[in-house]
């Protein structure tokens, strides 16, 4: 009988442990999406929940000011989770043409200005990348919980010639606490 009780111990156990890991994670889908700077063609906040080739589709649009082509996608989330331990970014994107730039964004409510979290040459495949965010804490509103990022491409030299447009198939949060 020992023997038996001790086997059920450690399957509660483990069971309880499993459950405790999967509620310190949330998994957050942007509950907003807007285009700053480019031209809607195609999807729309829920292109964005899945990987599953249903995408916003973004084209470019000239910015006299940087005199180069922008497309500027802003992403909303609200978490329940006010102070994350920990916070990875997941964005699946490619864009339509060479030499595009990309970088992601998060808004830092504690500077109030946006932090470039990552920086790239922007695929023409669809890319998922996983970016783990440092200081978590400065990139939720403490009291509202809500969360900003921003997909930022520019284009520059020979890419200025030929429209190009941004695609994008997920956007997600995952939050530990």
């Amino acid at each position: 009988m020992k023997g038996r009780f001790r086997g059920v111990a450690l399957i509660v156990l483990a069971l309880a442990l499993a459950s405790t890991e999967a509620f310190s994670q949330v998994v957050l889908k942007p509950s907003s999406v807007v285009v700053q700077r480019g031209h809607l063609e195609e999807g729309k906040l829920d292109s964005l929940w899945r990987s599953d080739d249903d995408r916003l589709i973004v084209r470019e649009q000239p910015d006299a000011f940087a005199r180069a082509l922008l497309v500027e996608l802003d992403v909303y989330a609200s978490s329940p989770i006010l102070r994350p331990a920990s916070m990875l970014f997941v964005c699946e994107s490619s864009g339509t043409a060479m030499d595009l730039n990309q970088d992601m964004r998060l808004w830092n409510f504690r500077t109030h200005l946006w932090d470039i979290i990552d920086a790239r040459v922007m695929s023409r495949l669809d890319t998922t990348l996983s970016i783990v965010v440092r200081n978590p804490t400065d990139y939720v509103e403490p009291t509202t919980g809500q969360i900003h990022g921003r997909l930022r491409i520019t284009g520059h030299g020979p890419v200025d010639l030929e429209v190009w447009r941004l695609r994008v198939d997920l956007v997600r949060w995952r939050l530990g606490r």
